[in-house]
């Protein structure tokens, strides 16, 4: 299974002082991943099972800083590679369409995302879905 997901996670901080100041940003704007799923039927309708593969990130760092009239800023795209499990549940809602609740846990390499400053992004994510598989349920 692969999915590939638009985020708009930002964190950043700011310091201001007498006659200047500076921030820093980070956004986690696209993530991806390719994985496997091992499960048992809990009922003939019913799969749980437990998701985990390779997943990408992609985080778009800022950074700014001003001085006296004079400014500085740098921006720059970083991808991150690491890993992302789960559990999940997915059941038969009729014919062929199922639906599916899962939780994702993403953890990535730690990089350095602009000169000075390191980051290690995680996310926990829920996802809820609805499926239509083919060749299941038609009848002979």
């Amino acid at each position: 299974m692969a999915d590939y997901t638009f985020q708009g996670i930002t964190g950043g901080i700011n310091l201001t002082t007498p006659g200047g100041g500076a921030y820093a940003t980070a956004e986690q704007n696209r993530q991806w991943s390719v994985m496997g799923r091992l499960g048992w039927l809990a009922a003939p309708s019913t799969l749980l099972y437990a998701a985990g593969g390779y997943s990408q990130l992609n985080v778009r760092a800022s950074a700014g800083a001003s001085l006296g009239g004079a400014t500085a800023f740098a921006q720059r795209d970083t991808s991150f590679s690491g890993f992302t499990v789960g559990p999940g549940i997915e059941t038969t809602v009729t014919g062929g369409w199922t639906t599916r609740l899962e939780y994702c846990f993403s953890q990535f390499e730690q990089k350095e995302v602009t000169p000075g400053v390191t980051y290690q992004p995680l996310n926990h994510t829920i996802r809820a879905g609805i499926a239509y598989k083919f060749g299941v349920g038609e009848r002979p």
